[in-house]
């Protein structure tokens, strides 16, 4: 096979690639949805009391290490050393609830919406898609607006805004000289597709994309809400035996002094 066929070739197989990791992408995006809808409640709820679970084992570490070294320690003490450490985990709480709310808000479109929204990020994609190596000698500002438009709206299947991008594309394009399209690559192709290759597999092995396994399934997401009671319940158990030795410990230092 002559050497220019096969680079072509390779060049394809290395520009599918790049599709079919981004719409893997898009795929993860809304099976995370899927499951922040039906999940994210009890996820943030469970988090809250092993957050209350951590800071009731920070206290006792305060007390136990006051007794040992013989000092005494007053609750504003206990307080404010908590607050400080309990920051960065109230932090993290937050920004799970705001993923959730996010994920709530988020559009449902039809079948055939979707298939348009696909549809059209290929043929963008195939022309300006930054990992294409492609170069546009001017007009780089516009493209990346276009490209960012486009892409933005194809993992929000935002079905609006990938159409003005198309719109935007295809005025630009008439009005460039098409010999300045350049498609480049700063390495060895086959590598490319290998890193690709290694990055579709990520994906696919890890969370979102794995939720495809049972997220459609009735049974298995009633006994994953049951998983999560379970979970729940054993952090009350555990809170109240924390409790319970934070007493006998703020018994102990009374005792001592």
């Amino acid at each position: 096979m002559h050497v220019e066929s096969i680079q072509n070739e390779l060049v394809n197989t290395y520009e599918d690639l790049i599709l079919e990791r981004d719409e893997l992408e898009c795929e993860c995006d809304a099976l995370e949805v899927l499951y922040q809808k039906e999940f994210g409640q009890e996820v943030i709820n469970l988090f809250k009391e092993e957050v209350e679970c951590i800071k009731l084992k920070k206290i006792i570490t305060i007390l136990q290490t006051k007794i040992n070294k013989g000092e005494k320690v007053t609750s504003l003490e206990i307080d404010n050393k908590i607050a400080a450490e309990m920051n960065y985990y109230q932090q993290l709480i937050n920004q799970k609830i705001e993923h959730l709310e996010g994920c709530n808000a988020a559009k449902k479109i039809s079948d055939s919406e979707a298939r348009e929204v696909k549809k059209l990020y290929r043929e963008i994609a195939k022309v300006i898609h930054p990992d294409s190596g492609v170069q546009i000698i001017d007009n780089d500002l516009e493209i990346k607006n276009i490209w960012d438009k486009a892409y933005i709206s194809y993992r929000k299947n935002d079905l609006k805004g990938i159409r003005e991008a198309s719109v935007l594309l295809n005025k630009l394009l008439k009005n460039i000289d098409k010999t300045l399209l350049i498609k480049c690559y700063d390495r060895d192709i086959t590598e490319l597709i290998e890193e690709l290759n290694d990055e579709i597999s990520d994906i696919k092995n890890n969370i979102p994309y794995t939720y495809s396994e049972w997220i459609h399934n009735e049974k298995e997401i009633a006994k994953k809400h049951e998983e999560n009671l379970k979970t729940f319940d054993s952090y009350k158990d555990y809170k109240i035996r924390l409790n319970d030795m934070i007493d006998l410990l703020k018994k102990e230092a009374i005792k001592n002094e």
